[in-house]
């Protein structure tokens, strides 16, 4: 194989990178000064040395970053890791003010920069508007890594990091119009639009063809578990092919389907990976942007022109002052209007500071510039950009700190101190153990055992009383609730996971309630209590609703309908079961708080029989489910129990893998005979609940009389669908064209009357609704929605008319119950 540079040299440069790389994190870890940073200037000292004649110095900097680099190389690793790790609750939350920031405020940004760099130096507004697109583009690292170091809000790093990944993406789409507009020569009003148009086709391109990337890749993970190395090089082959296929296949933005596909990844493809391979994998993207950040600086350093040819300081101080002034306009200006935008919530002035000084400059932006092709500007672009960023990483990414411990956002929460301190007292006290079981063995002299023995238990007891102090003076009764709470609610969250890696719930039961536990953790740890537990609910599945919806007026559709239907049922007691199983753990967990921490004992108390009536909520549900769909839930817990035993075998072929017991290869062929087994299960299918149409006629006596000729014509006409809790049936005020009949499970009826809902009657198996508006032509008088999952019968208009025109008997005993249900 022939190359441009000698495979050994190569690999003699990478592994002196990595080496440099290594020595200059450790120096950072010893004098807390931030990592990228420190390896700018360590590249900007070897590129000096080596200028003056040190060989191995010379050896280093004689490699310089290239635009191919950092796009194909680098780029696509930094873009997924950061994505698959953004938590996407916390990104729905603060979508809207992302948004803004990354395209209009982006576009803001770039017009500001680009009219001061035309006002006051000498280069024309066009190619001052490309070097304003350029230099719009963050790079947060070094910022983000401080937040993590400090404790930082956690939303005030999705901010920061969540404008960046898009802005990104729009700094590149715009630095590609510009060049467009410039290569016609002039701005028409052609141009223009042709320019939005394509700005647009690139972002949403990218994002759409990166999510169904992903969900592609998410399925195929979900037929292959129990396969890490597999499991791994499928997402890293995501990660790259997304970019490289949707910028220079689908000319879409690259680095916008790598974010879509890493979002995906991360959240939702969460659920298609080996539990095993999870932590691993995180470890895995974790490093390979640690190497990808590390190499990009470094190389930022040695690629820096010490000498430059141009004389560029006017130019340059032009350019920092606008940045900082259009970051200003952008931060201050925008995020305030967003307040009143729908998913947006208030970023304060202290967030809004730290997003403006934050907004450091990098990789994105030399990429860009060194691109430039044909620009007689490109040279001075060049040394104006490396100038910007340079400032940016060192006057204000070595003023971030500062300003961060200066308006107090370095400061944890005060249920988190709480939960600090008594972590110390566990781990002490679990020291203190360990300690003893040492001594006991004899394996070590008494003397540095009990020198040891005092110091812990000294440091138990100054916990101790550190946290009695603290609980005393600043935990009243809201603090003790929101402290029990998030322990329960982590808790929760872990057991969550285990029924799902051990098969009992399926992913997307899985998906609804982490999301959902991830709301209420968020909810509490900022003020919220026990209200909000309740407060909070799934996000309803608008998509497979609206797909049942369509399906069902389509006759010859109905089984897909049913089958969809069947699904959410499925789920839905999956979800309660699973929360059934969880409150259980978490009542005894309480009891062992009320013990083990000493906390108000009225608090804990209040909440154990909040979670007790929850538990006999959710028994009562699952009672009911299996009452009314007996043949569905009788065929699930068939599945959980196939899939308990599977999963029990497993793990104790693991352990007696662990153990030595067994041989690794007997271990590995067993445990694939039975993960084969597992999806077997996994794939079986539960036939849609069909109710029994004789059994519901003859429940309801208005077709009292019918021979079985007659009885069968009516038959016909029905069409049955399966509806989960909280749908609902007949809403007031709605046109109605249907009746329906129900044959499983309990509607409750009720009015809207001056704002409030009066509930006017609970119906069972063998009711009937939505005659009124059939019979006398009005609009729908009440609304009923279903309080356990249902089987409903649907008669429509069409086929009313014709009963009505051939039994009038059937009319009249309809019109009865019409007049007695409106008095």
């Amino acid at each position: 194989m022939e190359t441009g540079v000698p495979i050994l040299e190569l690999v003699t440069a990478t592994i002196s990178l990595m080496l440099i790389a290594a020595i200059v994190t450790a120096f950072c870890i010893r004098v807390k000064l931030p990592f990228t940073i420190m390896l700018v200037a360590v590249g900007i000292s070897l590129d000096y040395l080596g200028d003056k004649g040190l060989s191995w110095a010379s050896f280093i900097s004689h490699y310089e970053l290239t635009p191919d680099f950092i796009l194909y190389l680098c780029l696509p690793t930094l873009i997924f890791e950061s994505a698959y790790n953004l938590d996407s609750q916390q990104l729905k939350r603060n979508i809207t003010p992302i948004l803004v920031l990354a395209i209009p405020g982006l576009l803001i940004s770039m017009t500001i920069i680009g009219l001061f760099v035309s006002g006051f130096t000498a280069i024309a507004l066009l190619p001052a508007l490309l070097l304003g697109a350029i230099l719009s583009a963050t790079d947060p690292v070094a910022v983000v890594s401080l937040f993590k170091k400090l404790g930082a809000p956690e939303r005030l790093t999705i901010l920061v990091e969540g404008e960046s990944l898009m802005n990104d993406a729009t700094s590149l789409v715009a630095a590609k119009v510009m060049l467009m507009i410039i290569a016609a020569g002039a701005v028409t009003s052609h141009n223009i639009g042709h320019g939005f148009i394509e700005f647009f086709t690139e972002f949403f391109g990218g994002l759409a063809f990166g999510w169904l990337f992903a969900r592609f890749v998410g399925w195929v993970l979900g037929h292959i578990k129990g396969e890490p190395e597999i499991e791994i090089c499928l997402t890293t082959v995501l990660a790259y092919a997304s970019f490289i296929i949707a910028d220079d296949v689908l000319h879409v933005s690259g680095v916008l389907a790598v974010v879509a596909a890493g979002l995906t990844m991360g959240n939702w493809g969460q659920a298609k990976l080996s539990p095993s391979v999870s932590e691993y994998l995180n470890n895995f993207w974790e490093f390979a942007a640690y190497l990808a950040n590390a190499v990009i600086f470094l190389l930022v350093g040695l690629s820096i022109n010490l000498h430059p040819s141009n004389n560029f300081m006017l130019e340059l101080t032009v350019v920092i002052i606008a940045m900082l002034v259009s970051r200003a306009v952008i931060i201050y200006g925008l995020i305030p209007i967003t307040r009143k935008m729908p998913l947006s919530t208030k970023v304060n002035i202290p967030y809004q500071t730290i997003m403006w000084w934050g907004g450091l400059r990098g990789a994105i932006a030399l990429a860009i510039v060194l691109g430039l092709k044909d620009i007689p500007e490109q040279g001075l672009f060049i040394d104006i950009t490396t100038g910007a960023v340079l400032f940016t990483l060192f006057v204000q990414g070595l003023s971030i700190e500062k300003l961060l411990r200066k308006l107090g956002l370095d400061k944890l929460p005060l249920i988190d101190r709480f939960i600090q301190m008594e972590t110390n007292i566990v781990s002490y006290e679990h020291a203190e153990k360990r300690l003893q079981q040492i001594t006991h063995q004899g394996l070590f002299s008494p003397t540095v055992s009990n020198s040891y023995g005092k110091k812990l238990k000294n440091e138990v007891r100054l916990s101790k009383d550190k946290f009695e102090s603290f609980q005393e003076h600043k935990l009243d009764a809201k603090k003790t609730e929101q402290f029990v709470l998030l322990n329960l609610l982590t808790s929760e969250d872990k057991q969550l996971y285990i029924l799902y890696g051990k098969g009992f719930i399926s992913e997307s039961a899985y998906r609804n309630l982490h999301d959902m536990v991830k709301a209420q953790v968020d909810a509490v740890r900022y003020g919220g209590g026990l209200s909000v537990l309740t407060e909070i609910r799934k996000m309803p599945k608008y998509l497979e609703l609206l797909y049942i919806k369509f399906l069902e007026p389509i006759s010859w559709l109905s089984f897909l309908s049913d089958s969809l239907r069947t699904k959410r049922l499925i789920r839905e007691y999956e979800e309660v079961w699973a929360l059934h199983e969880c409150s259980n753990q978490l009542i005894e967990e309480l009891d062992k708080f009320k013990i083990e921490t000493g906390l108000h004992a009225e608090t804990v108390d209040s909440l154990k029989r909040h979670f007790n009536s929850w538990n006999k909520m959710t028994k009562e549900q699952l009672d009911k489910m299996a009452e009314d769909f007996p043949s569905i839930i009788l065929d699930l817990q068939k599945l959980f129990t196939e899939r308990a035993v599977i999963q029990s075998r497993i793990e104790t072929i693991d352990d007696q893998a662990h153990s030595g017991r067994l041989p690794e290869s007997l271990a590995k062929e067993m445990k694939e005979n039975l993960n084969e087994k597992l999806n077997e299960i996994n794939r079986h299918k539960i036939k849609p609940y069909k109710a029994d149409p004789y059994e519901l006629l003859n429940k309801a006596y208005i077709f009292d009389g019918l021979s079985k000729s007659q009885f069968k014509e009516i038959y016909k006409m029905f069409n049955s669908y399966t509806i989960g809790i909280g749908h609902e049936i007949i809403r007031q005020g709605d046109k109605g064209s249907s009746m329906y009949f129900i044959a499983k499970g309990v509607v409750r009826v009720f009015v809207e009357k001056d704002g409030k809902q009066e509930t006017l009657a609970s119906l069972l198996a063998g009711d009937f609704i939505g005659e009124i508006a059939l019979i006398r032509d009005v609009q729908r008088t009440a609304t009923c929605r279903a309080t356990t999952p249902c089987v409903i019968y649907e008669l429509k208009r069409s086929d009313f008319e014709k009963i009505k025109a051939n039994y009038p008997t059937i009319t009249d005993n309809i019109e009865k119950v019409a007049d007695e249900r409106s008095r």
